[in-house]
This record gives C-alpha cells, structure tokens and sequence, in this order.
C-alpha cells in the first residue's frame, strides 16, 4: 500500500460503479417479496437519492481536499445513511452490501492506518446489521467469510487504481517536464545560434578592419604621396605607386592567410616575427620610424594567437599613422616568460589628455579578452600613446 494520501481524479468508471451497487442492492431489496409500506419505499427512495448525491459530489469535494475531518463527516453521513437503508429494509435481499462502495472510498480518501479503522468499524457493524436482520450471531460469524474476502478484494481493487492514477500522474508530469525542456532547449538553441552569429560578425568585422584597414589605409596614404609629388618628381611618385601595389598585393596575400588561420588548417605558417618585421619595414618612411624589438627566445604558439598579436600590431600601426602624429613607434615582444608573451606599442607622438574607445581598441580588447589575456592602453597630452597586452600562450 502506498504510504501517503492520494487524491485521484472522481472518474466515470468509479461513478459508474457507486451508483450500480446501490441500484443493485435496492433491486435485491423490492423484489426480495418483503412486504415494505408505501412510506418505507418513499423513504428507501430518498435515502438512495441522498447516498448517490452524496457518494459522488460530496465525495468529489472530500477527495480534494485536504482536510481529514471533512473526510470523516462524509463516511459518517454514508455509514448513518446506509444503516438507515438496512434498518428501514430489515436487512432483505443483499442490503449488507450497501457499505461496498464506502470500503472503495476509504482507501482513497485516508491512509492506510485510518483506512483500517474504517474498515474495521464497517466490518463491526455487518456483523451487528446481520445478527439482527438476518440469521443471528452464528449466521453472521458464519457469513463473515465471505464479506471480509469481499472487501479485501475491493481494497486490493482500489489500491491498483490508486497506483495506476499515480503511474499515469508521473507520466503526464514527465511528459510535460519533457516538453518544457524541449521547449527550453529549443530557446536555447536558438540563444546560440543568434549568439554565435553575432560573435562571427564581431571577429568578420575584426578582420576587415585591422586586416584589409591596415593595408587600405598604407595605400591610401601612398596614393596620396604620389599625388603630391607628380608633377614635381615622378621618380618619386613612381616609387610611391609601386610601394602601394606591394601593400595591395600583401593585402590579399594576408586575406588568404586570414581565412586560412580562421579555419585552422595546416597550412605553412610564416613566423609571427618576420611578419611583424615586414609589416614595420612597410609602414616605416620618412616621417615615421618602426622599431621592433624582440626580447627572450620566440616560442612557437598557435595560429589563433599569432593572427590576434598580428592583427593588434597592425591596429597599432595603423592608429599612430592616423592620429599620432609621431616620429618614433616601438613594439617590443618580450618571450622571457615560459607561460606569458609580452607585448608594447608605444609611439612619441603628440598624445591627449582624453581619448575615445574606437573600434580599433575595441576590437583590440576583445581579441585579447578571447586569448585569455589582459590589456592596458593609456596617453598624455604630449606624451604619446602606449597600449600594453599579457597573453598566456601554453
């Protein structure tokens, strides 16, 4: 037997069944040939009127609720109704079985305990009823048998029931646990999907800007040169257009390298260091001098962080032409650490007091933030600009 109390739903097969014992029993009771007046069959009539509204609505209204007095007033009523029924019958035809359906009652409504103490109060008053209106004391001991394998047999009916709603209660909450996280996963899912959309955008963005904005902005820059001195020495332009087609075609050479890095393939990577050292041969002229100093021993990392310190160093580059105004501009990457890589962009130009985060330092930051690492940048009016990055490389 279960161990707690269960209120089940009052379903049609339990209606059913109540009201077809208490018709059953009544039709054993008019045509048993007892001679019952007008008044008794009127009164049995309402009594079983009042025993199937009450066995069913009211019974309704106790099995879910909580409190067990109401419980308890509405077996007493039942038991009360159901003794007059008897009494009224002198225990004709099958009368006794008229508690049938209360025993039923009694496993859903109480615990096991209080259920036993029912049963045993209506199995005490069948051998009263029967003593009296059928065949005496030994009759009733006689016929004990029989209704107390009658009603273990119902109590054991009703407890399958009971664990039946509760098989079919857990399924139905399974079921719908199961679609709630479907449905959470499914929200999930698409929280992914829009985030992992948006992450792609942020690092395509990335690359156009400190990748092809770098180059852009060399040749731009070379362009405009050649412009200025055309008429005036065309050997000069000349060497400026050639260097801006060299920028062009690195730009392309970088956007194959790119996707390459991207897509972690393992292709033959040239060393970050000579990449570095190209890219400051390149952007170096004669209003501006980078200077790159490598400290320690340069450790092999992986194509991720090579491509982020590339592009971050392109980015550097790229600011100081735009906005420093500067004559000098050192990168120092410094290897001496085992677990750490050190890197310094510093230029001496003409700095400010106030600067505004770009999208160059926030790409900057976030390239950094997904290596694992740190960043600090910071100017002074006439002090230049210096940007500062630690990035574990184990």
């Amino acid at each position: 037997m279960i161990s707690s109390y269960v209120n089940p739903k009052v379903t049609f097969g339990l209606t059913m069944s109540f009201t077809g014992v208490v018709l059953g029993v009544y039709l054993s009771i008019f045509t048993s040939g007892a001679a019952l007046t007008a008044w008794t069959v009127m009164i049995l009539s309402t009594l079983a009127i009042c025993y199937i509204f009450i066995g069913i609505y009211i019974y309704s209204i106790s099995a879910g609720h909580k409190l067990v007095w109401l419980r308890f007033l509405y077996i007493g009523v039942e038991l009360i109704i159901a003794i007059s029924i008897v009494m009224l019958s002198k225990g004709v035809g099958v009368s006794l079985l008229i508690f049938i359906p209360l025993i039923g009652h009694s496993v859903i409504l109480f615990t096991p305990r209080l259920m036993l103490f029912i049963n045993g109060t209506i199995l005490l008053l069948y051998l009263g009823l029967s003593n009296l209106y059928t065949s005496g004391w030994e009759g009733a001991i006689n016929d004990l048998p029989l209704f107390l394998a009658g009603q273990i047999f119902v109590i054991l009916f009703m407890q399958m029931h009971l664990e039946e709603e509760i098989a079919h209660s857990k399924i139905t909450q399974l079921i719908n646990e199961l679609g709630a996280a479907n449905l959470s996963l499914k929200e999930y899912a698409a929280q992914v999907e829009t985030l992992t959309l948006m992450r792609e955008r942020n690092r395509l963005a990335r690359e156009i800007h400190d990748g092809l904005g770098h180059y852009l902005t060399v040749v731009h820059m070379q362009i405009q040169a050649a412009e200025a001195v055309l008429s005036s020495n065309p050997e000069k332009a000349h060497s400026a257009l050639v260097l801006a087609q060299q920028q062009a075609q690195n730009a392309l050479v970088d956007v194959r390298r790119s996707v390459a890095a991207l897509r972690d393939t393992a292709d033959i990577r040239i060393p970050l260091i000579t990449r570095v050292e190209h890219l400051a041969a390149s952007a170096s002229s004669e209003k501006l001098n980078v200077i790159v100093k490598i400290l320690g021993k340069p450790l092999e990392t992986t194509s991720q962080i090579e491509l982020s310190l590339f592009r971050i160093i392109q980015e550097g580059i790229q600011n100081c032409l735009k906005h420093a105004n500067a004559q000098h501009l050192w990168i120092y990457m410094d290897y001496r650490s085992n677990r750490t890589l050190w890197l310094t962009i510093q230029d001496d130009g003409i700095g400010s007091d106030v600067h505004a985060k770009g999208f160059g330092l926030i790409g900057m930051t976030e390239r950094v933030t997904q290596l694992g690492g740190k960043i600090k940048y910071g100017t002074e009016l006439g002090k230049g600009f210096k940007i500062e990055i630690e990035v574990p490389y184990e």
